[in-house]
This record gives structure tokens, sequence and C-alpha cells, in this order.
């Protein structure tokens, strides 16, 4: 009988200690956005995203333009041909409001207005992510005169835009582009 009794108090001890050694996973039930993850039941957001549950975008600190392609022009300037040989020689130049900030290091020479082209471009870094910025499409011409063939304005950033890696500028006019965008963040969370 002691045994039995004795059987009986190990495996109350032991289901006691089984019970009481059951926690409460502190992530369950927590909800992550945007690829954050749980971790000690608080979300551990990617570097775009705050929030208790991740789900503000954080404003980049620079948006990188990694490549710019034009994707259309027009062909004529009011049914002139831009150049009178051959086809135009382009190349962008990028505002911020009035202050320029870049333009490819070589011109595209003789363009085709039923092809795309990559401009060839150093890294260009923007740092006031939510300012009006403008991205003009000019004809070099050797006189110093260019002919600016259109333009296309833009904010790189806004608080709802899902961080795209290419943005589409195009505003109906016959110049459009597309811009490879990577965001880079410098502070601390």
């Amino acid at each position: 009988m002691k045994t039995i009794h004795l059987i009986c108090f190990i495996c109350a001890i032991s289901l006691f200690g089984a019970f009481s050694s059951c926690t409460k996973d502190p992530c369950e039930g927590a909800l992550c956005l945007n690829n954050g993850i749980c971790v000690d039941g608080g979300c551990d957001c990617t570097e775009q995203f705050q929030g208790a549950n991740c789900d503000e975008q954080r404003t980049p600190d620079e948006i990188r333009l990694r490549s710019i392609q034009l994707t259309s022009f027009p062909e004529t300037n009011n049914g002139i041909k831009w150049d009178a040989n051959d086809g135009p020689d382009l190349y962008f130049r990028l505002y911020e409001g009035t202050t320029p900030l870049a333009q490819p290091s070589l011109d595209v020479t003789n363009a085709d207005a039923s092809q795309d082209y990559y401009f060839f471009i150093n890294i260009i870094d923007i740092r006031n992510v939510m300012n009006e910025h403008t991205l003009q499409l000019r004809d070099y011409d050797k006189e110093d005169d260019d002919d600016i063939m259109g333009e296309v304005k833009f904010i790189p950033y806004f608080m709802t835009n899902g961080f795209p890696s290419i943005m589409t500028l195009d505003n109906g006019d016959q110049v459009a582009f597309n811009i490879e965008l990577e965001y880079t963040y410098n502070t601390i969370r």
C-alpha cells in the first residue's frame, strides 16, 4: 500500500512539475506586419518600418537612384526634327526645386524615339526625400543652347508609397522615365 501511495505521490509531483513548467509563448497572438518578427513578445521591425506592430513607414534619410531609364520622348519638336541630320543627343538634369543635382556622365547620341535608353550615371543620393524634384530631358546642342524636350516632376518619398524599387515617372506628357531606387537609413531607431 505504501508503494501505491509513493507511486501516486511521484506521479502527482511529476504532473505538477509538467504543468508548472509550461509557460505561454510570449509571441503567441503577436501581429508583426511588414516582415517584422516577434522577439520576446515585441515586434522587431525591418529598417523601413516602426511602431508596436511595424505598421508605420519610416522616412528614409536618403534615397539612392541606382539607374535612370528613359522610356518615352517626343520624336520631333512640334513637327521639326530635334537634330537636322540624325536623332537627338539626350541627357537629363535632375533638380530639387531650381537647384541642379545631377546629370549623366555621357549623353545618348543619335537617339531613336522607338527605343528605351539607360543613362550612364554615378549613384545619385537624394537627401531631401519629401521635396519636389524634376527630371528634365534635354537635347545636347553644341551651341550651348540645349533644347528642353520635356520634364517630369515628382516627390521621391511619401508616407504611403510602400517603398517601390522602381518608380515610373510619367505625367502623361511625351517624356517618361523609370528610376531604380534604394532607401537608406543612417539614424538608429
